[in-house]
């Protein structure tokens, strides 16, 4: 068995240049390195050259050739033709799949998309219909079907902005305009947007921070859209009767510190939990894939929510967390910044809101 330096060898300095040049015509430091695997094999010499697709080194064809062999150059020359004829191969190969991985996720978008838009343009179609009759209806009526008509644009505008949504985080292009955010201001939407949801199902939501929370910085659209996702999604899974919570916390920030103490800076942990059904270990894997939907789950949507939450939590650096148990309920949280990252003199004991 022979082995080939080690990346802390000093020797492995020149093939580790070699691995990241961009010129594949010197193969004298692959040449050396391997002379004693040559010799062992009853082999004259050979040639190493990098194999590069995908924008990378993905790995090294090495020749042998027999002591019959005299013309070096011709070898090294036909060593860089087979590699450079495997790495067209094998990037062929990658764009194949990325193209067919492509197309899977615009079949899925699409057969998502119009099961979801079915229902909405069916509601609105049938009320059209009825406004049209020639024995209008009574004023009520009338009212309830433009309420029905509103609730279905509403319902399609967000699978549209969804959509948008997903294609600008996948691009990067999607713009966060961060600025200087009040916690309260967040929790005061939140109770504004679910506590009618929550009372109609006779679920307990609960919207706790601690005191003297500083602010924290982001984009406050898109950080109430995460919040609005994962609250939404929590009363939805929690049976009546259960209980939501929105939780803000001070905490260290392990991701900064500053630059003249290298002290942790200060950030906010915000926590949804539920005592809702919880999630399947083997679904937690998937649940932030886009368009991914449970098997068990019977209030199908768009499957894009938690892929578009996630996806907003990273543009703000971070990443976001789950925990569940099955039939316990679910834990979501994150952490963002406080503004200028200052850190916290003291932690406030609480507040419930």
């Amino acid at each position: 068995v022979h082995h080939l330096p080690t990346a802390d060898d000093p020797s492995a300095s020149g093939l580790l240049a070699s691995l990241t040049s961009k010129d594949d015509g010197d193969t004298r430091v692959w040449d050396e390195a391997l002379l004693s695997v040559y010799a062992s094999v009853g082999l004259k010499s050979g040639c190493g050259v990098p194999l590069r697709f995908g924008g990378r080194v993905r790995g090294v064809l090495v020749l042998g050739f027999t002591p019959g062999r005299r013309d070096s150059l011709a070898d090294a020359e036909f060593t860089r033709s087979v590699a450079y004829r495997i790495s067209m191969a094998l990037e062929h190969d990658r764009l194949l799949g990325q193209a067919q991985r492509a197309v899977a996720a615009r079949d899925r978008a699409l057969s998502t998309v119009s099961h979801d838009l079915r229902s909405p343009l069916s509601t609105i179609q049938i009320c059209a219909d009825a406004l049209l009759d020639p024995e209008p209806a009574p004023l009520s009526g009338i009212r309830e079907m433009g309420a029905l008509i509103g609730k279905s644009v509403t319902w399609m505008r967000q699978i549209v902005e969804d959509l948008l949504d997903r294609a600008s985080l996948d691009a990067g292009t999607l713009a966060l305009h961060r600025q200087s955010t009040c916690v309260k201001d967040l929790f005061g939407a939140s109770r504004e947007l679910f506590a009618p949801m929550a009372t109609e199902h006779s679920i307990d939501l609960v919207l706790h921070e601690d005191a003297d929370l500083p602010s924290v910085n982001a984009d406050p659209h898109r950080l109430l859209q995460v919040l609005a996702n994962l609250i939404g999604n929590a009363i939805k899974f929690t049976p009546d009767g259960g209980r939501v919570e929105l939780l803000a916390q001070a905490v260290e920030d392990d991701l900064t510190a500053t630059l003249l103490t290298g002290k942790r800076g200060s950030a906010v942990r915000f926590t949804v939990s539920d005592t809702g059904l919880g999630i399947a270990t083997a679904d937690l894997t998937h649940i932030f894939e886009r368009y991914w939907q449970s098997p068990t789950d019977h209030n199908k949507g768009a499957g894009l929510g938690l892929a578009i939450a996630k996806g907003l939590i990273e543009a703000h650096g971070r990443q976001l967390n789950v925990e569940s148990v099955v039939g316990s309920g679910s834990s979501f949280w994150f952490t963002i910044p406080v503004t200028n990252g200052d850190v916290l003199q003291h932690y406030g004991n609480g507040a419930t809101v």
